[in-house]
């Protein structure tokens, strides 16, 4: 497993530790979306500008670079702050994520619960190619998808919600 990796799950489970004691609902998240789009976009495309940062976080010392795993040097103190701010406004205070075996996918860390170890994550994703599988429901989500699998639903324009659990 590299260091980004395992960087990864670690923001995966640091999103999850700091989330409430129940996982928002797809309403609830397609509401935020909609009623946020334009900071949605303004985040993409900053994102876009800042290709080599896979994780942009609440924490300055969890934003990470895809090149090293470490800290990226390329986000200055002041866009950094850009970005907290665009984060509380949408409800995604987590930050965003990227990952390496899907690097044009950007996920929003919108929703979570549990604890160090076992967690469901839910948010908001932009990804300009399909993702699968798709569901019509992730409040309800079926039996089959494995842990650690990510599960999405189509709410438009190449938008996604997306679940995952981990045990």
């Amino acid at each position: 497993m590299t260091r980004l990796s395992i960087l990864l799950i670690a923001w995966f489970l640091t999103a999850c530790s700091s989330g409430g004691e129940k996982v928002a609902t797809d309403s609830d998240l397609i509401e935020r979306f909609n009623k946020h789009r334009s900071s949605f976009l303004r985040v993409l495309d900053m994102a876009a500008e800042d290709k080599n940062a896979a994780i942009i976080s609440s924490s300055p010392e969890h934003t990470r670079s895809f090149d090293t795993g470490g800290p990226t040097r390329e986000l200055s103190g002041e866009r950094w702050l850009k970005y907290q701010k665009l984060f509380r406004e949408i409800g995604c205070e987590d930050g965003i994520l990227r990952q390496p075996q899907r690097p044009n996918v950007l996920y929003f860390s919108c929703s979570s619960v549990g604890s160090i170890g076992w967690g469901i994550y839910k948010g908001i994703a932009y990804s300009d190619a399909p993702l699968s599988p798709v569901f019509e429901n992730l409040d309800h989500i079926e039996d089959g998808l494995g842990e650690g699998e990510m599960a999405y639903r189509e709410i438009g324009d190449d938008w996604y919600l997306y679940y995952q659990w981990f045990d």
